[in-house]
Order: C-alpha cells, then sequence, then structure tokens
C-alpha cells in the first residue's frame, strides 16, 4: 500500500514537471516575424540555420565574401555548432529524466542498502551530465558568438 501510494506520487510529480516543461514553451507567443527570427520555440532547440537567416527578406544567406556575406568555412561551422547545441540539449533533457528516475527509484527502494546506493549514484552521475553538457552548452553559444557576431 505504501509503495502504491509512492508510485502515485512519482507519477503525479512527472506529469507536474512535464506540464510545467511544455506550458513554458508552447504558452509564448510568437511575433509577427517569427518566419524570419530562428529563434527557439520547441524546447529551446534552436534551428539549424539559426544565424544564417537574412532577416529583411527571410531568405538563408548564401557563403560568400560580399558585403553582408558569411564566409564558407564560417557558413559551414555556423551549421555545425547549431547541430552540435541540439544534440547537448537533448543530452542535457535525458539527464533530467535520468534524475527523475533515480528519485523513483530512491523512493521506491523497499529500504534496501543496494537499492538505495543504485538510485544515489544514478542521480549524482546524472546531475555530473548535467553540469557537463550545460557547460558545453554554453561554450558551443560562445563559439557562435564568436564566429558569427
Amino acid at each position: 500500500m505504501k509503495a502504491l501510494k509512492s508510485l502515485k506520487l512519482s507519477v503525479a510529480g512527472v506529469a507536474l514537471m512535464m506540464a510545467a516543461l511544455f506550458t513554458g514553451t508552447m504558452a509564448t507567443t510568437q511575433p509577427t516575424y517569427a518566419a524570419c527570427n530562428p529563434s527557439p520555440t520547441f524546447l529551446t532547440f534552436p534551428t539549424w540555420y539559426r544565424g544564417l537567416v537574412n532577416t529583411s527578406d527571410c531568405t538563408l544567406t548564401s557563403p560568400g565574401d560580399g558585403p553582408g556575406q558569411i564566409k564558407l568555412q564560417n557558413y559551414i561551422w555556423v551549421i555545425v555548432l547549431n547541430v552540435i547545441e541540439i544534440a547537448l540539449q537533448l543530452i542535457a533533457y535525458l539527464t533530467v529524466f535520468m534524475v527523475i528516475y533515480g528519485g523513483f527509484l530512491f523512493m521506491t527502494n523497499g529500504g534496501e542498502s543496494g537499492k538505495i546506493a543504485t538510485a544515489r549514484k544514478t542521480i549524482i552521475t546524472a546531475l555530473i551530465g548535467l553540469a557537463i553538457s550545460s557547460a558545453s552548452i554554453g561554450v558551443v553559444n560562445l563559439l557562435f558568438n564568436l564566429i558569427n557576431p
């Protein structure tokens, strides 16, 4: 009976977190120039072409050496950095899920010390992974801003 109660609380907690996560990103209103502004729109993921859109006519800029054009090597690096950031953010969301899973294991361990140690290790490892992925996202954004001011 006690395990069933903690399971219900766990499911309710996860549902509450998911509701908060999705309402925070879905409920925001998009400006009318959203097609030209490749800002994060779903779970803070950037678009692969972020930094390559000409905001005056909503077209992708072509690589070149002319005024207002990005050099080819920078053009490629901008796309690569955007894809890397998407992958790092997926990893960050996965680590948050692992923290929740570790908490679920911790709450439903039944007092067994082996399960407690496994749950604690899962939570600690996930928090370390979250810190590393968050720092990596910051480094990628720094490089993106250096390449594409």
